[in-house]
């Protein structure tokens, strides 16, 4: 009795075992020419190219970043490093300075009791400030960095960090009575952090550069909110913020990266996985028929198609959220994903994008160049002891929808504050907290019109 158990258990095992073999001897056609590099913004290797200074930002001073020598110099490298250091030294004298990391926190005010400290690191941060004055007027930034895990890639904490550091020298010029230069400086960085935002192709660049003009914005929104604040400010904001295009906010050019930086992670075995050990490499994983590399860029390219509909489509139409999209793809949830492919759904799980959050940065930058140039015609056209609803109703600039809601922006009176009601689409009065649910995207808007 128990030998002709164990044979029917052999039987059913070998049954199983050759099923599972045959399964995994079909590989799907491949769709991978959905996505080429074509799709990504032409990155020309000459000294017009912004991305260059950003290399060099933290070089001493003495160094040309935009000689042949120079730039011959980054077009070779293909390891990480010889300039790190340099860098770290600049960096150190920024993050002495506490900025502001709330969008309810006044740049102004929270700067004014820092200055000694933000003037010091003006002073050391010479070379670097000049620098960055010099990037953010270059009239083209494309960033050519390599799609390859563990590519190296330029000193962006210290591009964020001198961002910091240039926004906070404009807040106290314009605290000091220079309004309407100040606010001039601060509009020239925000119209670099839109090209910036379209000439970028990997991730991390894209997330700086939003960031920057995100900072940007929240400043400009101190200025407009002081009370010494002159008319010709808020006409000045009106006349240089146009209405920002789809290209300026949104993530197209890094989904199209991610997925692309997928394939080559499936082509190439040898290359690193990121956040692991260089020894722990994909040609160290069984690759032979539980390998599928055609169905495994299938998932990258299934995923880059759905984080694209999210990006362009208004959140207010999104059925789901693009921050629980990764898990659906590649079958990953069922209990059998196992069955088919296995290693493909690994190495998809270890590489594919979790692009969720950028999207939801770039909704954020939209509302909030949205709300700015709706404080600024608010604060030109309002009239003191005037209902604050009635005056923004009446606003060219108010007529703007909120991607979010398919609706106009909302204002709280007890807040002091525009706002989003967000990707989640579920209004919390303008309560702003650092998650993706649960929050609104607010601007302060106060002060000077005794709201």
């Amino acid at each position: 009795m128990f030998e002709k158990f164990q044979s029917i258990v052999v039987l059913v095992f070998s049954v199983f075992l050759l099923v599972f073999v045959l399964i995994n001897l079909v590989d799907e056609p491949s769709r991978q020419s959905t996505f080429t590099m074509k799709d990504l913004p032409a990155a020309p290797w000459k000294n017009t190219n912004g991305f260059f200074i950003l290399w060099g930002l933290g070089e001493p001073k003495g160094v040309d970043v935009l000689s042949d020598g120079y730039i011959d110099k980054i077009r070779k490298m293909d390891e990480q490093p010889w300039y790190l250091e340099k860098h770290r030294k600049f960096s150190q004298w920024i993050k002495a300075i506490r900025f502001p990391r709330h969008p309810n926190q006044d740049w102004i005010s929270m700067l004014i009791p820092q200055a000694e400290a933000v003037y010091k690191a003006k002073q050391k941060c010479a070379v670097v400030l000049k620098r960055y004055r010099l990037l953010i007027n270059t009239p083209l930034f494309r960033d050519f960095c390599q799609l390859k895990v563990l590519s190296p890639t330029p000193p962006l904490m210290l591009w964020l960090r001198t961002a910091k550091l240039f926004i906070a020298i404009q807040c106290l010029d314009a605290a000091n009575g220079n309004w309407k230069e100040a606010a001039g400086q601060l509009l020239d960085n925000i119209d670099f952090g839109k090209r910036a935002n379209a000439g970028s192709r990997v991730m991390i660049t894209q997330l700086i550069a939003k960031g920057n003009t995100y900072l940007s914005l929240h400043a400009l929104a101190s200025i407009l909110n002081h009370p010494e604040c002159p008319p010709q400010v808020y006409q000045l904001v009106l006349s240089r913020m146009p209405p920002i295009t789809y290209h300026q906010y949104g993530c197209r050019n890094i989904i199209i990266s991610e997925c692309l930086r997928g394939f080559i992670a499936v082509d190439e075995p040898g290359t690193g996985l990121p956040g692991m050990p260089e020894s722990i490499c994909f040609d160290l994983i069984p690759t032979t028929i539980f390998f599928k590399k055609n169905t495994t860029k299938n998932y990258f390219v299934d995923i880059t198609s759905a984080y694209l509909a999210y990006d362009k489509q208004p959140p207010h139409q999104w059925k789901a959220y693009p921050w629980n999209e990764r898990s659906k793809h590649a079958n990953m949830e069922t209990s059998f994903w196992w069955v088919y492919n296995p290693t493909g759904k690994y190495v998809f799980s270890l590489v594919s994008p979790k692009l969720g959050s950028a999207i939801y940065k770039g909704h954020r930058l939209r509302a909030t160049y949205d709300m700015t140039r709706i404080m600024a015609e608010f604060h030109l056209k309002h009239i003191p002891g005037s209902d604050v609803k009635t005056t923004l109703n009446r606003l060219e600039s108010y007529k703007t929808i909120d991607l979010c809601s398919g609706k106009q922006y909302l204002y709280s009176a007890a807040k002091k504050c525009l706002y989003s009601i967000g990707p989640d689409q579920k209004n919390n009065d303008g309560t702003f907290v650092s998650k993706v649910e649960g929050s609104d995207f607010i601007i302060s808007i106060s002060a000077k019109k005794q709201l």
